[in-house]
């Protein structure tokens, strides 16, 4: 069996070197994160049935509006334009209050985005209620 023993001086310097590193990496500048959070309102066009309790939504939008109970970064209209028509995945399960979307219906969702500028990525679309809706629209919590 074959033991590696470091020498005091050796190892005083592989532990600087391991402070040094540790010391580089925590002088790294903080970068802040990105936040969109954005209400959509529009009409469903068309709903797919998918495996594990998943719809996918077309939605047209009718009315883009900023989420003012949370922090938001940009404004949601330069993201999305009234007209425009969007696939939205919706977790069937989520859901177990409400009835599942059909065409023609009206839908109210809330569209949360964020990333940190590391890598780490987020996205969520969540059907709300009208009534939550004009609440977070109008900043009330």
């Amino acid at each position: 069996m074959n033991t590696v023993v470091l020498a005091p001086r050796a190892l005083m310097r592989a532990t600087g070197v391991v402070a040094l590193l540790a010391g580089a990496w925590m002088a790294q500048p903080v970068q802040a994160s990105t936040q969109v959070a954005c209400l959509l309102a529009g009409k469903v066009l068309q709903v797919q049935q998918q495996p594990l309790n998943e719809r996918v939504v077309r939605v047209q939008l009718q009315q883009v509006k900023d989420d003012n109970t949370v922090r938001n970064d940009v404004e949601c209209s330069k993201q999305f334009r009234t007209g425009d028509a969007l696939w939205v995945s919706l977790d069937a399960r989520g859901n177990d209050n409400s009835k599942p979307a059909r065409a023609g219906d009206r839908i109210w969702l809330s569209f949360r985005y964020g990333d940190d500028r590391g890598g780490t990525v987020w996205r969520k679309y969540e059907p709300i209620p009208l009534g939550k809706y004009l609440e977070r629209k109008n900043g009330i919590q």
